[in-house]
């Protein structure tokens, strides 16, 4: 498992939540495009369409 090398998500959740007091709802992580380049667009794509998954969960959240 690579998790304990991946830094930047973990800076992010640490700035997020440590400094700013903010709480992370949810994460979607788009990886392997740098690994698979000939696949990079079909990665990337469902990528985001996860995210924008994400965001209509999270549009449905209230302060």
């Amino acid at each position: 498992e690579t998790a304990p090398m991946e830094m930047a998500a973990t800076y992010i959740k640490n700035v997020v939540g440590g400094i700013f007091g903010m709480e992370i709802v949810e994460e979607v992580i788009i990886e392997g495009h740098n690994a698979a380049p000939d696949q990079a667009p079909n990665i990337i794509a469902e990528g985001l369409a996860k995210v924008a998954e994400a965001a209509k969960r999270l549009s449905a959240v209230t302060v």
